[in-house]
């Protein structure tokens, strides 16, 4: 589904478990990860919490579980969207538009900023 929303990333990659996840955040750096809820190995909230120290700048959950108690956690952690199976097209395709132009804005805005300077100088 991700590949057929033609996202404007250039790279679209599947795991099978949170420690694979967790091991390509740390070679990729991904923009943006898509997590499930429910995962061999760990939960998706707890792969988060694990990945936050990591360079990863979206997270967008997808789940079957409409639990209250999940959105929640997931709204205290930030996330960019909670999304339940089964996910409707053209919400991820817009999803998906609505992160990469938050992105891109966020990378003009870093290019722009001024260099840090001390306060004495």
């Amino acid at each position: 589904m991700v590949s057929a929303a033609q996202p404007p990333f250039t790279e679209v990659v599947g795991v099978s478990d949170a420690f694979e996840a967790l091991q390509l955040m740390d070679t990729l750096c991904p923009d943006l990860a898509l997590i499930d809820i429910q995962m061999p190995e760990m939960n998706g909230l707890e792969l988060i919490s694990h990945a936050a120290a990591k360079a990863v700048g979206h997270f967008v959950i997808i789940t079957g579980y409409d639990d209250f108690e999940y959105a929640r956690q997931a709204l205290c952690m930030q996330i960019d969207d909670y999304l339940l199976k089964p996910v409707d097209q053209k919400e991820l395709s817009a999803l998906l538009q609505r992160i990469a132009t938050q992105i891109m804005e966020q990378r003009v805005t870093h290019q722009r900023m001024p260099p840090f300077q001390h306060w004495n100088d």
